[in-house]
């Protein structure tokens, strides 16, 4: 237990001011837009400032989850955590990011739209995808955190078959993926694929992409349990 302690530690002071740079330069730059949207509203007629505030949290934890491989196994095994309570750790420190940003996300989210409707900024729109359900906070925070863990479990993932595999096993991966995806929209299966979960979207999807994002890091025990502090070039 100390030791899955000590990995929730070492991951969240790592990410720490990366976390606070993140959120910095974002609000930064939400703040600076809904600026020049209030000054210049009366001269945008029909056009709107669109801002997705997930979409930069979800490339956010694609970064995180790929260089967490690289930036706390070597290290966590230097300091001689074992190979279970590593991937109990950074499953639970992943676990705990998505939630936490999930919430950060929807907080945002509330704070803006309460700005613009405070200071009538008609050309400045928040999207979040709970816009096609019922747009609460819970459901805000229910699909975005869902969707983190399931980037941050896919990426870590990745980043451990070019750790353990070096560039070419990693690279055979992406490529097998990137054709299995092109065929995918030859055959029109993807597009048909995401046309029928638009048709009949549901909350339970992202529950169900959450259950996919735990199976995939269940997977990283296959490839952790065997890990070393070398990696494979």
């Amino acid at each position: 237990m100390s030791q899955i302690k000590g990995t929730l530690y070492f991951f969240g002071t790592g990410a720490r001011y990366n976390f606070t740079i993140f959120w910095s330069i974002l609000l930064g730059t939400m703040l600076i837009s809904l600026t020049i949207a209030f000054f210049i509203s009366d001269m945008m007629g029909d056009t709107r400032m669109v801002f997705a505030v997930s979409m930069p949290a979800y490339i956010y934890g694609s970064i995180v989850g790929y260089a967490t491989v690289k930036e706390s196994i070597p290290h966590l095994l230097k300091l001689g955590a074992t190979r279970k309570n590593i991937f109990l750790g950074l499953g639970l420190s992943f676990l705990g990011l998505s939630i936490v940003m999930a919430v950060l996300v929807s907080v945002v989210h509330v704070l803006f739209t309460w700005l613009t409707e405070t200071f009538n900024i008609g050309g400045y729109e928040l999207l979040h995808a709970a816009q096609v359900f019922d747009d609460t906070f819970l459901n805000r925070v229910l699909i975005d955190a869902s969707v983190m863990f399931f980037i941050l479990a896919s990426m870590f993932l990745l980043g451990l078959l070019f750790y353990k595999y070096g560039l070419l096993g990693g690279g055979i991966v992406v490529g097998v993926l990137v054709v299995l995806f092109l065929v995918g929209l030859a055959t029109s299966w993807i597009p048909d694929a995401v046309k029928s979960l638009y048709e009949h979207r549901a909350l339970m999807q992202f529950v169900w992409l959450f259950t996919i994002g735990a199976v995939l890091y269940s997977l990283v025990w296959t490839m952790i349990r065997r890990i070393t502090i070398v990696k494979t070039r």
